[in-house]
């Protein structure tokens, strides 16, 4: 449901969902500035729409911090010609960098690897040990993009983001704190 926000400056945009597994209100500023509230089935809109106006000045600040930061060509919608020619690159690239990625840090067994049209993740890791990335992951620096497969290799081994996990990406990714509040911005 597309609903806007008042604030002291206009009114900010955004879409509340009503989702079923969900347990807890949250609230999503991506990289495009686009802000999404999600709640639980049994959470009213008005509580809801109170936790978003209890939230109003981080809302304006990370909505102008992405804004500043996003890279245009990550933003933008283009066409189906164009989604198909970077799915087939991402797959491509994807396909290489987990194979070299993992042969030379890890050495993991996996099922496999795929590339799709994600809005809200870069990348996923299936308990069947199915790698799964943004096909936006091609636009990305290099070191994001590595360090965002080195991030899904290691769910394969610690399916959580622990301390064992972190010391795995760690070993492919070593300024991984520094790669993780870079891609914030995107």
């Amino acid at each position: 449901m597309k609903k806007e926000i008042k604030t002291h400056s206009g009114t900010i945009p955004y879409t509340m969902k009503s989702v079923r597994w969900s347990k807890s209100v949250r609230l999503i500023v991506h990289g495009d500035g686009s802000l999404v509230l999600t709640k639980p089935l049994w959470v009213s809109v008005k509580r809801a729409e109170g936790f978003l106006s209890d939230k109003i000045e981080w809302i304006i600040e990370k909505v102008r911090q992405a804004k500043e930061n996003h890279p245009a060509h990550l933003a933008r919608q283009g066409t189906k010609e164009e989604y198909a020619r970077l799915k087939k690159q991402a797959l491509q690239f994807v396909t290489e960098r987990v194979r070299s990625i993992n042969q030379a840090h890890y050495g993991f067994d996996y099922a496999k690897v795929s590339v799709r049209n994600q809005k809200t993740r870069w990348g996923s890791c299936s308990k069947d040990g199915n790698l799964s990335f943004n096909y936006r992951i091609v636009l990305l620096p290099p070191h994001c993009a590595d360090y965002l497969i080195a991030h899904e290799l290691c769910h394969l081994k610690q399916f959580n983001h622990s301390d064992k996990f972190w010391n795995l990406v760690s070993k492919a990714c070593p300024d991984h704190r520094k790669v993780r509040r870079e891609m914030r911005g995107l």
